[in-house]
């Protein structure tokens, strides 16, 4: 068609991926010249043109506001289509010109208008027409009609919701706002979408349903991650920064409410049979005074001035917490307890944990008991391993226990010589000794934060930690004379990278070291300087150790191992992944409180020591009595390994910042000191 037969006509083009309307008013090289309803002239070629027509009323009246009336009838005349019997009365799978239809269907075909109306209407309703390139339309056979209205109710349901979430939104940052109504159920299950995204970020399946919908981008940046927060908060769920660092762990969900005593069995049938041991020895357990969950116990049978008779009790599940029961499979699941120092988040229901599984004060209890003989001049002997049952007279901690070996009372002073050469002898294998240092942080006053150092290495401590390592590593020598298969945990010799000054104590800086491993071969853990090592101590906290437990008392009844090597091989690598997590969790939850505690502790000074510069001007900074890394920006040229004063001014929590200036001693600043 001549390009000039187009001119002084209505047209229809696209533009930007959208239809406009026009007038032709004229040619320039070949182009059209297109006036639109709003803009300036385009110049167009023919093939941009999607419909055309020509009205006599375009020479009676001004060209625009004509076309601006017959736009507006022919949008208002398109709803008066009959598609469905259009598309009923012509052939699926056949293509239709615009024209073709008009002709069987339109009662005045010639009528130009009328014909745009169609035209309107075929595109803004594709349920029952596809439209083609060539510009013709075919009618939709049944199933792609029943595939359209699935997407159109997808759509309606998404717009459905998204005008939800906003009415949510607004309540929940509006004045009022009702935390009752919080608790209905497709709420509260949106604000468990809301929990999910908040801590699994973009990777989250509630994410990639609900971020388009709130006009978020394909990632969780911090202004998403506040917003999340404020309305969880608003809405009674505050997730605290603690808990969101375990939640993001894969730790730390909240146990269902249930009544465990029913959903299993907890009734040992062969309990009623097991030797006792007498209430005329004493039985006592040492925890953290903060400790509910007691896993492990001593009886003291006789002492005298070579040596001292004792059995390590382990809480004994093995005959509950078998493999098939949803105990078992809800410890599996967790891998191991957390515990931060606001919070514990137990491997076990607390109603298991605490009190049916602890080794509670005057309470009898199943135990797997290791009778040993320990000498003074150091050495060992393992009498035997058996199952029995107690009632510990005492659950001491450590402070209490530490008293009693300061004041030499009964057989306490002989225990403590003996763990003193238990380590002996461990060092004297290439045991680490590396310097530790650990803290009591009080945090039930958020406001009033205390922290003090604690001393791991006092005798009660050393007293429970040698002889849970006694117990893991004849554990390991157990299975591996009786080629039993199980989980050992080894580790490989260190190297001395820096050289000790002189009174330095080792610490992590000073050696190379790999990091203990799972695996079903027996070998070596240079670290605790034990030739074998099993982890079985602790049931109760750790999956590990009830696995552990349960081949135990298999190989101990001589039956045939409850778990394959290729069973314990998949656990081991789990267990190593998930433990690595649990880890990283609790040394950031520490982090927290730590920084928390700096912010209530600023216009104070701290000497540090620079560890190293990192890129883009920042150095990396260690509070060494505070045993707290951190890393700012403002400091040029300092070398590692120097220690500067430091006067903190501020602490921006989210996301933490700390600004500090450099001081000197004599300046009248007041050192930061123990609080109390």
């Amino acid at each position: 068609m001549d390009p000039a037969s187009y001119v002084n006509r209505f047209c229809l083009f696209f533009r930007d991926g959208r239809i406009d309307s026009g007038w032709i008013s004229g040619l320039q090289k070949n182009k059209l010249a297109i006036q639109p309803l709003q803009g300036k002239i385009l110049y167009l070629a023919p093939n941009r043109l999607l419909f055309d027509w020509t009205s006599s009323e375009i020479k009676q009246a001004p060209a625009l506001a004509e076309l601006q009336r017959q736009w507006d009838q022919a949008n208002q005349q398109k709803t008066e289509h009959d598609l469905e019997t259009i598309h009923q009365l012509l052939e699926p799978g056949t293509s239709y010109t615009l024209d073709a239809i008009a002709r069987d269907f339109l009662d005045e075909p010639e009528d130009e208008c009328l014909k745009l109306s169609l035209m309107l209407s075929l595109r803004d309703d594709n349920r029952w027409f596809k439209r083609n390139r060539d510009l013709t339309y075919t009618p939709r056979n049944q199933e792609e009609i029943e595939q359209l209205e699935i997407q159109a109710q997808r759509v309606r349901k998404r717009e459905a919701l998204a005008d939800q979430l906003q009415e949510w939104i607004q309540e929940l940052e509006g004045p009022e706002n009702d935390l009752e109504r919080w608790k209905e159920e497709s709420r509260s299950q949106w604000l468990e979408q809301l929990e999910q995204m908040l801590v699994q970020g973009h990777e989250s399946p509630a994410w990639k349903e609900l971020a388009p919908l709130l006009g978020w981008g394909q990632v969780m940046g911090y202004s998403e991650e506040r917003r999340l927060k404020i309305w969880l908060k608003h809405a009674g769920r505050d997730v605290k920064p603690s808990r969101l660092i375990v939640l993001r762990a894969h730790g730390g969900h909240s146990f269902k409410n249930r009544n465990w005593m029913e959903v299993q069995d907890l009734v040992d049938p062969a309990f009623q049979e097991l030797f006792r041991v007498p209430d005329s020895c004493s039985t006592f357990s040492i925890d953290g005074a903060k400790t509910r969950d007691f896993d492990d116990a001593l009886t003291v049978y006789n002492w005298n001035t070579t040596s001292i008779q004792l059995a390590v009790h382990i809480t004994d599940l093995s005959r509950l917490l078998l493999p098939g029961t949803p105990l078992f499979a809800l410890a599996e699941q967790r891998i191991s307890s957390i515990y931060t120092p606001d919070a514990v988040y137990p491997m076990l229901p607390e109603a298991l944990s605490n009190n049916v599984f602890s080794l509670k004060a005057g309470e009898e209890r199943s135990v797997l008991s290791f009778h040993f003989q320990l000498f003074l001049k150091g050495g060992w002997q393992l009498l035997k391993v058996v199952p029995e049952k107690i009632c510990v007279q005492q659950n001491l901690s450590y402070a209490e226990a530490d008293d009693l070996i300061l004041n030499r009372e009964s057989f306490w002073e002989t225990l403590h010589l003996c763990s003193e050469k238990l380590k002996k002898s461990r060092l004297e294998e290439g045991a680490l000794n590396l310097a530790r240092r650990e803290f009591e942080i009080e945090v039930s006053d958020p406001e009033r934060i205390l922290i003090n150092p604690l001393d791991r290495n006092s005798p009660a401590n050393q007293i429970i930690e040698e002889l849970a390592v006694l117990v893991n590593r004849e554990t390991g020598k157990l299975f591996h004379n009786e080629s039993f298969p199980g989980i050992y945990r080894g580790q490989a010799p260190y190297e001395l990278v820096k050289e000790l000054k002189p009174d330095e104590e080792m610490t992590l800086e000073h050696i190379s070291i790999e990091a203990a491993k799972l695996s079903t071969v027996a070998e070596a853990h240079a670290g605790l300087g034990c030739e074998f090592y099993m982890q079985s101590t602790s049931p109760i906290r750790r999956f590990l150790d009830l696995v552990t437990q349960i081949q135990l008392r298999a190989m101990l009844d001589e039956q045939e191992p409850v778990f394959a090597e290729e069973q314990l091989i998949r656990w081991a690598e789990l267990i190593q992944i998930r433990q690595r997590e649990y880890n990283r969790a609790e040394r950031e939850v520490v982090h927290y409180w730590k920084s928390r505690y700096l912010q209530q502790q600023t216009n104070l000074t701290y000497l540090t020591r620079v560890r190293r510069q990192l890129p883009q001007k920042r150095t990396e900074f260690e509070i060494p009595e505070l045993d707290y890394v951190f890393s700012t920006g403002g400091f040029d040229k300092l070398e590692a390994e120097s220690e500067i004063l430091l006067l903190l001014e501020e602490v921006q929590l989210e996301p933490l910042r700390l600004k500090l200036r450099p001081c000197e001693s004599d300046q009248d600043f007041q050192r930061h000191s123990w609080s109390k």
